[in-house]
């Protein structure tokens, strides 16, 4: 079950990076025009702009993602035959 949890970590993080983006880019382009008219650089815009103005489809990004990985993961376990049994023991 470590393994198969492994590999699906490792598969949605262009899923949760996919989705990060998108709402990154839905930040309406007035916010950062107004943002470099008061002389902000390009980091500060991304930090103090548009990170606040997407961080909740940042969340939903991961919370999706998080979901996805526990489902594929109690998939794989299932069709090896094992219990899935959750437990705090990795391995």
């Amino acid at each position: 079950m470590l393994s198969a949890g492994l590999v699906i970590g490792m598969m949605i993080i262009p899923y949760v990076s996919s989705l990060s983006e998108d709402a990154m880019r839905a930040v309406p382009a007035h916010l950062r025009e107004g943002s470099y008219a008061t002389g902000a650089t390009r980091l500060q815009t991304a930090l103090r702009v548009v990170l606040p103005a997407s961080i909740s489809g940042i969340s939903a990004a991961y919370i999706l993602g998080i979901s996805r990985a526990v489902g594929e993961t109690m998939i794989v376990a299932i069709a090896a035959g094992g219990q899935p049994n959750l437990t705090f023991n990795p391995m």
